[in-house]
């Protein structure tokens, strides 16, 4: 059975190859699960905090606006609902 060192090395390799886990993993005679899962393993324990940009909300400006004007933006209520609208292809087709 190999030892952490082993698998830490060998998920190294792995990703200085440039290979997918499976091709790296049928040339090494590994299972392509055990790559994955000490992958996670050592990113894990390694202390490794993944950095993702958190989520935010977008301006938005709400304004009045007649149906003319709706319908020239190429909005629309859908039929038979209160609060659901099409958005018509052509509108956009210019943008």
């Amino acid at each position: 059975m190999a030892t952490r060192a082993e698998w830490s090395e060998r998920v190294e390799r792995w990703k200085q190859s440039g290979l997918s886990a499976k091709a790296f993993a049928g040339l090494e005679g590994l299972k392509v699960q055990s790559l994955y899962w000490w992958t996670s393993r050592l990113r894990t324990s390694s202390g490794t905090v993944l950095q993702c940009t958190p989520p935010r909300f977008l301006p938005v400006r709400v304004v009045k606006s007649p149906q003319a004007q709706l319908a020239r933006a190429g909005v629309a209520p859908s039929p038979g609902t209160a609060t659901g609208i099409e958005l018509h292809r052509a509108a956009f087709e210019s943008y």
